[in-house]
């Protein structure tokens, strides 16, 4: 399997129910992964969660943290230790989102060309 370049890694407490749970958090170009901890990630453990990119809906920024809302409706809240913290992870995220939606577009685009093209059209529908 081909390494996937890390864009930013580093501890963000996950909200649960009975508080924050810090975890090692890993963001690469197509999703946001965690691990109980940093050795974990080391050795080349599974992941224990992951949200893939193109599946997030929105991404919004509190005082402590942000959140993450899938196109599911799962939330999952994160918190972090300082303002640079918070900036350093929501900008990252925020600029991958904006990619993946352009690819998304993009293809989307490309789909709808297709229908449309008459020639496409013709070979779907042959009378």
């Amino acid at each position: 399997m081909a390494k996937r370049e890390v864009i930013l890694k580093g501890i963000v407490a996950v909200q649960k129910k009975k508080g924050p749970e810090d975890r090692y958090f890993v963001l690469y170009k197509e999703s946001l992964e965690y691990f109980t901890q940093e050795d974990d990630f080391k050795k080349g453990l599974e992941a224990r969660g992951k949200a893939v990119l193109k599946e997030v809906a929105k991404n919004e920024v509190q005082a402590d943290g942000f959140t993450l809302t899938l196109k599911d409706g799962v939330a999952l809240a994160l918190k972090v230790k300082d303002d640079k913290e918070r900036k350093k992870w929501a900008d990252a995220i925020d600029k991958l989102l904006l990619e993946v939606n352009k690819a998304d577009a993009k293809a989307d685009t490309k789909a709808a060309d297709a229908k449309a093209d008459p020639k496409t059209a013709a070979k779907e529908d042959p009378k």
